[in-house]
C-alpha cells in the first residue's frame, strides 16, 4: 500500500465560545495499487494562526500568525516556515511593521501568500499602512520652535486615504481599501514592497484612489509576479469604491511585474542595501516622510505589463506546470464585463516562456467565450446535467492548484447542480468529469449530487468533495489515467478517501453520528420546467430543488417552505446546507429551492432577463413553483410558508403582499423592501439601477444620486407598495452591521406591518452583518425560525 496525505481544512460553528473553529485533516491519497484508507486524528489551529500554505515541493509550510501581547491585544504578525514537509519548525520571522498593516488571508478573495518556485520567498498582499505621520490640528509642532517645517501632515487625522481608509463594502469593513504586495526573502527575512505596478507611484497625500492589487502568484521561473489589479480610481471607471464581496463586476485586470532585481536584493544577505534602496528625494519633508512610510524606495524593476488591457473583467490567475520549457497562464476573464453582479466568464490563456522568461503576448487564446445560451457539448448533445447543455463557466475563482500540463479543471454551476469540467489547454475542448464515488457499502454517487474539485496533484490526479442535500461532504481521489482519458463524461470511478464525521458544535446538542444519520433520512429531487412566458424576456428552463421529509405517521401531508435564494443573481445547489436540512430533517418541512429566471447557471441570456423585472418576473415564478407543488397534491396546499434572504427576503415580502392567500407566514433575513430608501445608503448602489432600469442603465463611472423619476420606478418594484395586503406573520431577522442591505430596509417593513396589526417578531444582531453568521447567531436565528413556522404552519 502506497499513500500520502493530502491536507484538508475543516471548519466547525463552536456555539458555546461564539466563534468557528479550524481542524486540520490530513486525508491519505492512494498512490498506485493495493489502498487502504486510514485514519489520521485531526489536528486544531489555534486562534493566531491566520494562514497555512504549502510550498511547491510539500517539503516546507509557511504560517502565518497574528500573535497578542500578554493583555490579548493585537501584537505581531509572525510567519513561521516549517521545512521537513511540516514536521520541524525551522525559522520564525517577526513581519516588519514599517512597510504596511495587516497580511491579507482571502483565499476567495484577494487572495493569500504564495511560495516562489524555488522555495527562498512568498509573495502576499497587505494593507497600505495609517501614517503615523498624520497629526491633528490640535497636536503640537514636532519641530523644536514650533515654526519649522513639520515632518506630519497636519489634520490628517480624519482624512480618508490617511488616517482614514475607504473599504469595499460588506464583509471587507476592518480591512483597507489600499493593498499592496510584497515579498518576504525566507532566509534574509528583508520584506521588499512591489513598486512597479498600476498605481505605485501613488502620491502619499492623495486620497483619491488607485489600484487594489491581490491574488499574486510567481511566474513558474520565478522572475515575475502576475496579480489582479482592482480599479479603486485610477482606472476612472470607479470613482468610489463599491461593495466587492459576491459582486464579480468590478473592474479588474490581470497584470505582470518583473521581481528579478527585487528578489536578488532581498535575497542578498548585506545589511546595506542602501544604494539598492535609497529613498527618493522630494521637496517637501512631509511628503518625504509619507513616502518613507510607505516603503515608496527607488525602483529596482521597470514597469508593468497589463496582460488583458480589453477586457473589463480579469481575475484568479493560474499556471500550469511547465512542458517542453512552456506553461499556460490561465485566467477568468470577460471582456465587455456585465452589470449584473455575477455573471459567466471565459477562460483566457496565454504561453509562459520559460527559456525566455516572459509571456508570449502574440499567443493569447481564448480557450472558452462567455456564453449566452446553453451550449451542447457533443454533435448529440447526450451530455447533459438537468436535461440541459453546458451553461458556460459560472464560478468567481478558479482553485488554487488545478492544472495538468494538458487540462485545466474547476467546479462550475450548471443549472441547480455543482459540477467538475475538464477544459483542454490546446484547444479548449470542455468536457464534463462525471465523477463516481464508489462507497464500501456498494453503492455510488447519486446523478444530481454537488461535487467540487479541491485540487489537482503533481501527480496529476484529482482531489474532489461531494454533497447532497441529505448528506454532508466525502472526500474522494481520481487516479491520474483515469482523469487523462477521452471520454470523462461516462462515470469516471474515484475512491472515497474520507467521510468526515460529525463535530458537535455545543454542549447543548451532543452529537452521535448514527442518529444524525438516521435524522438525515430524507430524499431530495431536482425538478425542472419552463416557466410561463412574460413580456418578451427569453424562454429558459428553470429548476427547483426539493426537499421531501420521510412520510408521517399519521398519514397528514407536509406543509411546504418555499425559499427563493438570494442576489438575486446566484444559485441555490444541490449540495449540503445545514439550515435547510435542519428544518426538513427535524421540523419535517418539505422545502422548495426556487432557481428563479435571472439564477446562475442557465447562460448569461436567462441571467439577464430578470433586471427590469424584479418584484414581478422572479415573484412569477415562485408563485409558479408553489402552484405546481401544491397542485401535485404531495404537499398541504393550505400550509405554504416562505423563507429568504437578502433579495430572497425582497421576494418573501413581495409573496405576502401580492398573494396573502397563498403565502400564510414568513421568516425573512436582512430583506431588501424599499430600493427607493435603499439605493444611497448601500455598498452596491449600482444594483439598485440595474435590477429596476435594466442592463445597460447605468454604468459605475456613472455614479450620481437618483433622479426623482427613477425613485418612483425603485418604490413601485419594492415590496413596501404591498404592505397594506400582508397578513401573513412575519418574522425579520437584521444583522446591524450590514453594509450591504441597511438594517433600516428590515425596520421600515417590521414597523409598517406591526401597526397595521400584523403579528410579527424582530431579532437584532449586533455584530452581524449580511450574512448572519456568527455561530452563536446563526443558530439562534434558524432556532427561531423553525419555531416560528411551528407556531403559525
Amino acid at each position: 500500500c502506497c499513500t500520502k496525505p493530502f491536507p484538508v481544512t475543516r471548519t466547525v460553528r463552536d456555539i458555546d465560545q461564539g466563534k468557528k473553529r479550524k481542524y486540520q485533516f490530513h486525508i491519505p491519497i492512494p498512490v498506485g495499487q493495493g489502498f487502504f484508507p486510514f485514519s489520521i486524528p485531526p489536528t486544531e489551529w489555534d486562534d493566531e494562526v491566520k494562514a497555512r500554505v504549502q510550498s511547491p515541493s510539500g517539503d516546507k509550510v509557511a504560517i502565518l500568525r497574528e500573535e497578542n501581547d500578554q493583555k490579548g491585544k493585537n501584537g505581531r504578525q509572525v510567519m513561521e516556515i516549517w521545512t521537513n514537509f511540516g514536521q520541524s519548525l525551522s525559522q520564525r520571522i517577526i513581519v516588519p511593521t514599517d512597510q504596511h498593516g495587516k497580511i491579507i488571508n482571502d483565499p476567495a478573495g484577494f487572495g493569500t501568500l504564495q511560495w516562489n518556485p524555488d522555495e527562498t520567498a512568498v509573495v502576499y498582499a497587505a494593507e497600505r499602512k495609517v501614517p503615523k505621520n498624520v497629526r491633528s490640528f490640535f497636536e503640537k509642532s514636532t519641530t523644536a520652535d514650533g515654526n519649522g517645517e513639520d515632518e506630519k501632515v497636519v489634520g490628517g487625522e480624519y482624512t480618508q486615504g490617511l488616517g482614514k481608509s475607504e473599504t469595499w463594502g460588506e464583509k471587507y469593513t476592518t480591512i483597507s481599501g489600499s493593498l499592496d504586495l510584497f515579498i518576504l526573502a525566507i532566509e534574509t527575512e528583508k520584506v521588499g514592497r512591489v513598486q512597479n505596478v498600476p498605481g505605485g507611484d501613488f502620491d502619499p497625500l492623495d486620497s483619491s484612489g488607485g489600484s487594489t492589487l491581490g491574488q499574486a502568484v510567481f511566474s513558474p521561473c520565478g522572475t515575475h509576479l502576475v496579480y489582479t489589479a482592482w480599479d479603486a480610481g485610477a482606472g476612472g471607471q470607479m470613482p468610489r469604491r463599491l461593495g466587492l464581496i459576491y459582486c464579480l463586476n468590478r473592474p479588474s485586470k490581470i497584470c505582470m511585474s518583473n521581481v528579478t532585481k527585487l528578489v536578488e536584493s532581498l535575497l542578498n544577505s548585506a545589511e546595506d542595501d542602501t544604494d539598492a534602496m535609497s529613498i527618493m528625494s522630494s521637496p517637501s519633508a512631509a511628503v518625504s516622510t509619507a513616502r518613507k512610510h510607505f516603503g515608496l524606495t527607488e525602483k529596482l524593476d521597470e514597469g508593468f505589463t497589463c496582460l488583458t488591457p480589453d477586457s473589463m473583467l480579469s481575475r484568479s490567475p493560474r499556471f500550469s506546470p511547465v512542458k517542453n520549457r512552456l506553461s499556460r497562464l490561465c485566467f477568468l476573464s470577460n471582456k465587455p464585463g456585465f452589470d449584473t453582479h455575477y455573471g459567466c466568464f471565459g477562460l483566457h490563456s496565454i504561453y509562459w516562456d520559460t527559456q525566455e522568461k516572459k509571456p508570449n503576448l502574440e499567443n493569447y487564446q481564448i480557450l472558452m467565450d462567455q456564453l449566452a445560451d446553453p451550449q451542447p457539448l457533443d454533435d448529440n448533445n447526450s451530455v447533459q446535467v438537468g436535461n440541459m447543455g453546458f451553461p458556460g463557466l459560472y464560478v468567481s475563482d478558479l482553485p488554487a492548484n488545478c492544472c495538468t500540463s494538458e487540462f485545466l479543471l474547476t467546479t462550475t454551476q450548471w443549472g441547480s447542480v455543482q459540477k467538475v469540467v475538464r477544459i483542454s489547454l490546446a484547444d479548449g475542448h470542455v468536457s464534463l468529469v462525471n465523477v463516481d464515488i464508489i462507497r464500501s457499502n456498494g453503492g455510488s454517487t447519486e446523478r444530481n449530487a454537488s461535487q467540487q474539485l479541491l485540487c489537482v496533484t503533481a501527480e496529476g490526479g484529482a482531489v474532489f468533495s461531494e454533497s447532497a442535500p441529505n448528506r454532508p461532504s466525502v472526500v474522494a481521489y481520481v487516479q491520474p489515467e483515469l482523469l487523462a482519458r477521452d471520454n470523462v463524461a461516462r462515470k469516471v470511478e474515484a475512491t472515497l478517501v474520507s467521510e468526515m464525521g460529525p463535530i458537535a458544535a455545543s454542549s447543548f446538542s451532543p452529537t452521535i453520528e448514527s442518529d444524525v444519520m438516521k435524522r438525515l433520512n430524507f430524499s431530495y429531487d431536482v425538478l425542472a420546467m419552463r416557466p410561463p412566458q412574460f413580456k418578451d424576456t427569453v424562454d429558459t428552463q428553470v429548476q427547483w430543488v426539493l426537499l421531501r421529509p420521510r412520510a408521517r405517521f399519521d398519514g397528514k401531508k407536509p406543509a411546504l417552505i418555499v425559499v427563493p435564494h438570494g442576489g438575486p443573481h446566484s444559485c441555490t445547489p444541490t449540495s449540503f446546507i445545514p439550515s435547510y436540512a435542519f428544518l426538513c430533517a427535524h421540523g419535517g418541512y418539505a422545502i422548495l429551492h426556487v432557481n428563479y429566471r435571472g439564477s446562475t447557471g442557465f447562460g448569461q441570456n436567462a441571467l439577464e432577463a430578470l433586471p427590469g423585472n424584479i418584484g414581478t418576473l422572479d415573484v412569477k415564478d415562485v408563485v409558479h413553483a408553489a402552484v405546481t407543488l401544491s397542485e401535485s397534491g404531495w404537499i398541504d396546499p393550505d400550509r405554504i410558508g416562505v423563507c429568504g434572504g437578502s433579495h430572497g427576503g425582497f421576494l418573501a415580502s413581495h409573496l405576502i403582499g401580492q398573494y396573502p392567500d397563498m403565502f400564510k407566514v414568513a421568516a425573512m433575513r436582512n430583506p431588501v423592501t424599499n430600493i427607493a430608501s435603499m439605493v444611497t445608503a448601500t455598498d452596491i448602489p449600482d444594483w439598485c439601477y440595474v435590477e429596476t432600469m435594466g442592463c445597460g442603465y447605468i454604468k459605475p463611472e456613472e455614479f450620481r444620486a437618483p433622479y426623482k423619476e427613477e425613485l418612483g420606478v425603485m418604490y413601485d418594484m419594492s415590496p413596501i407598495k404591498h404592505v397594506s395586503k400582508v397578513q401573513a406573520p412575519t418574522l425579520v431577522a437584521l444583522g446591524m452591521s450590514d453594509q450591504r442591505v441597511p438594517p433600516s430596509q428590515g425596520l421600515e417593513f417590521y414597523h409598517a406591518i406591526r401597526a397595521r396589526g400584523v403579528k410579527t417578531k424582530l431579532l437584532t444582531y449586533d455584530d452581524d452583518d449580511h450574512a448572519i453568521d456568527k455561530p452563536k447567531s446563526e443558530a439562534d436565528h434558524w432556532i427561531n425560525i423553525k419555531r416560528w413556522f411551528d407556531e403559525h404552519l
